[in-house]
């Protein structure tokens, strides 16, 4: 088992750009989302703005039903503190923490590497995530089975999935996660099946 470190990684690209109020990355994702059997599709587009002393990054995210960007401070250990705007949905959630991985050093990591994190996420709920490499099709590529639980007051979550991660360009490339998602409804706990697929579709770094 290898132990993660974090590390600043490439996402800071350069001051001028920051100082001058451009975004340092520009990512899109394709989004499909099954509650229940029933399927839509949308877009979630990131732009990084910043980044912190503490190895976090600030973003700015658009999901389709917002009025506006939602502004986001996400810390090393992936826990989202919103700045601005309406709180995520759970896709921006459960991507915005894959995102967060680019504050570690995962360049190393091989088949059987495993490791973990606990904690809150920033919203109110505890997690607890659990990872591992399952594979490395292609030189800096990471497919890694991942499962994280979820717990608010009013609601559970158990997510299992995989992720495609690039450990060189420090992104996220797809993720699949299937879970079941019991909510609290007028007094009586309802399970929801819940199935979210994400891929990238543009990055502005080459």
């Amino acid at each position: 088992m290898r132990v993660i470190t974090c590390i600043l990684t490439s996402l800071c690209l350069t001051a001028s750009a920051a100082a001058a109020g451009e975004s340092l990355r520009h990512v899109e994702y394709a989004v499909t989302t099954q509650v229940d059997g029933h399927a839509s599709s949308s877009r979630l587009v990131l732009e990084l703005v910043g980044t912190t002393a503490e190895r976090g990054v600030r973003l700015e995210i658009a999901e389709p039903d917002a009025a506006e960007p939602v502004r986001v401070r996400v810390d090393a250990n992936g826990v989202a503190t919103l700045e601005r705007g309406a709180p995520l949905s759970r896709e921006a959630k459960l991507l915005v923490y894959f995102f967060a991985l680019g504050a570690q050093n995962m360049t190393g990591l091989g088949r059987g590497d495993e490791w973990g994190a606990d904690g809150a996420t920033g919203d109110g709920a505890q997690h607890r995530t659990r990872f591992r490499v399952v594979q490395t099709p292609a030189n800096g590529r990471l497919d890694i089975a991942f499962t994280r639980k979820l717990a608010l007051s009013d609601e559970r979550t158990d997510y299992h999935g995989r992720l495609l991660y690039d450990a060189f360009k420090v992104v996220p490339i797809a993720f699949d996660a299937s879970g079941e998602v019991r909510a609290n409804d007028a007094g009586a706990e309802r399970p929801h099946d819940v199935r979210l697929a994400v891929k990238l579709l543009r990055d502005s770094q080459p």
